[in-house]
């Protein structure tokens, strides 16, 4: 018997089972839906359920229904509710969108509150199956929208799947949408009129045009609030995303040469795979950018942020900001290049309460982490709080090896490593999550932050995984206490 569903009290979930239920089975499902005996008769109503203490819908125990094998008193359970829940096996996807298929069919009700279809993963459908499907929903949705249709998971996985156009039909009274979709799927958008309620969109995996994406987002929705994208436009493309009501952005869409955003609401934003990117938000609070070092243009932004994470420095991006509450800053440097880069980048941070440093390496080509972290200690003298990730991969044969680049590069420079010139006055507690690389490296740095200007400094945690227990010994920590001042508290922790 295939995994049964929640039947809320508001709600029907139906489950796609590719053989009928047994009588034992039929037999429970009745008793559990709390359904009259079959002598009371097709009109006898449904007994009434106490209403439920908690605001939300309480859930029933399992049960479940073939769609197919429902008589006219199961219909008279379900049709008329508010809101439908699909999801399916992934051993039967085919029983799985008939069933969704005839549920749609009967369902009797003017109006649906939710709509929720998850396509078993084992393949993908064509799109015109799932067409009906958005029909239905811009004809009876009057809420929330989610359609999960994503096999195959990667783009090496689609390469040679034909590509299949789908339209997204206009949903006037729709205030959430989600479409987790086929990285083959090209999505359009129906032109005329406008998605006048929708509030939250969040497209995944479909490829679109840049003049649709564009005339969606500018025009068609009003009263846009949130945003997520996450796919791939057809061509590389310039985009212009306009909007007097959209308040968060996660722009992570490939092929984008540049984008431009001009929204006057606009707080949170978040930005991945844009060669380049220029940014009009005066209300902006909190700023994401993945991807390498690119230019970024701010032209009317607040100088303060609450919240700055860059996962690659860009001189542009760190170098607009005064001062942010909190700065996460991503470090990964492969070479004497990259590190001149580095440097030239971080020669201004943004005064910063907590700083946060990813730090990550690829042996043997990676710098010191040592002077990497002592470089962006000289910049922020108003950190109260430092969390350091340190990451330094292909260390299995030689663990204690501390990384090493060419002889040529500055960070092997004396100066490199002098503390002498570092005050930090404000600085209070240091966290370091050793997560893979060479304690040394982690201990040398511990030693090197003592001898810096931290009076007010009174903590240093020092985090280990589970899998280096055996790197946490006594003489380890006796070592590293020896290389600190005595009223510096230095702790480690397993977890």
């Amino acid at each position: 018997m295939s995994r049964p569903y929640n039947l809320h009290s508001s709600s029907v979930i139906i489950l796609v089972q590719a053989k009928p239920y047994s009588v034992v089975q039929w037999k429970q499902i009745r008793r559990r839906l709390i359904l009259p005996p079959p002598s009371h008769g097709p009109d006898q109503r449904l007994p009434r359920r106490a209403p439920p203490r908690h605001p939300h819908p309480t859930p029933l125990p399992h049960a479940a229904a073939r769609t197919s094998l429902l008589s006219r008193r199961w219909t008279r359970v379900w049709a008329g509710l508010p809101v439908l829940d699909f999801e399916g096996s992934y051993k039967e996807p085919h029983d799985f969108m008939d069933s969704v298929d005839a549920a749609l069919a009967a369902f009797s009700a003017p109006a649906v509150r939710r709509l929720q279809i998850a396509v078993p993963n084992s393949d993908v459908p064509a799109a015109t199956r799932v067409a009906p499907w958005l029909r239905f929903a811009s004809q009876r949705l009057v809420g929330t929208l989610y359609l999960h249709v994503r096999y195959p998971w990667s783009w090496a996985a689609a390469a040679g799947r034909p590509v299949q156009e789908i339209e997204l039909p206009v949903c006037d009274a729709a205030s959430r949408i989600t479409l987790d979709l086929s990285l083959r799927w090209r999505l359009q958008i129906q032109p005329a009129p406008s998605f006048a309620a929708l509030s939250d969109l969040e497209i995944k995996g479909a490829t679109m045009e840049a003049r649709v994406l564009e005339d969606l987002v500018s025009s068609q929705c009003p009263n846009l609030r949130n945003m997520i994208l996450k796919l791939s436009l057809v061509a590389s493309s310039n985009v212009s995303i306009r909007s007097k009501s959209l308040s968060s952005l996660t722009y992570h869409v490939s092929k984008t040469s540049r984008i431009e955003v001009v929204a006057r609401k606009l707080e949170v934003l978040s930005v991945r795979s844009a060669d380049e990117a220029r940014i009009s938000a005066p209300k902006l609070a909190e700023v994401h950018v993945f991807g390498g070092p690119r230019p970024y243009k701010f032209v009317k932004a607040p100088r303060h942020l609450q919240l700055l994470d860059v996962r690659n420095i860009s001189a542009s991006l760190v170098q607009h900001f005064d001062k942010v509450e909190k700065l996460k800053l991503g470090v990964f440097i492969q070479g004497i290049k990259e590190y001149k880069s580095f440097v030239a980048a971080t020669k201004k941070l943004p005064v910063s309460d907590i700083l946060h440093v990813s730090w990550q390496c690829l042996k043997p080509r990676c710098h010191g982490f040592v002077p990497s972290m002592l470089h962006i200690l000289r910049r922020c003298n108003g950190t109260r709080r430092l969390t350091v990730n340190y990451y330094c991969y292909g260390t299995s044969a030689s663990p204690s090896m501390i990384c090493s680049c060419p002889a040529s590069c500055p960070c092997r420079l004396p100066e490199s490593c002098n503390t002498d010139d570092i005050t930090l006055n404000l600085l209070e507690e240091v966290e370091i999550n050793f997560v893979e690389g060479s304690p040394d490296e982690v201990e040398l740095f511990v030693k090197q932050l003592s001898k810096c200007n931290a009076p007010v400094l009174k903590k240093v945690a020092i985090n280990y995984r589970a899998r280096h227990d055996t790197l946490i010994t006594k003489e380890l920590c006796a070592k590293v206490r020896s290389m600190c001042r005595q009223d510096l508290n230095v702790e480690f922790n397993m977890t």
